[in-house]
């Protein structure tokens, strides 16, 4: 299996990192458990990946990039009620780190798979 599919799997997950770092290193979003964000969207975000790899033509790339970003969304409100209720005192922190891996996993994943999309129509 190529690495090129996994290449937008790998710059989530650098710039995740990097922004995560840096809001706990200045103190402005500082969560100790920054890191569950990234193993909760890795995991989902390789997998949205490898089912579009299966998934070769435009209808169902788009089916695909539309019920990943919803079920998405939901499993982030999930985990941030369930974080809230385990860490009250860090639930801030922790959300902001979670929305920030979302945001970004979400945007690279639709240039992504737009792309693959665009080749797959010409």
């Amino acid at each position: 299996m190529s690495l090129n599919k996994f290449k937008a799997v790998i710059i989530a997950t650098v710039i995740s990192v990097i922004i995560s770092l840096c809001l706990n290193y200045f103190n402005v979003c500082y969560s100790k458990n920054w890191w569950w964000s990234l193993a909760f969207f890795i995991p989902l975000f390789t997998g949205v990946n490898l089912l579009n790899a299966v998934k070769t033509d435009a209808q169902g790339a788009s089916d695909i990039l539309m019920g990943s970003i919803w079920v998405k969304m939901i499993l982030l409100f999930v985990a941030v009620f369930i974080y809230s209720l385990v860490d009250k005192k860090g639930m801030f922190s922790f959300s902001m780190h979670f929305l920030t891996h979302y945001i970004l996993f979400t945007v690279i994943e639709i240039r992504y798979l737009l792309s693959k999309t665009k080749k797959n129509i010409k």
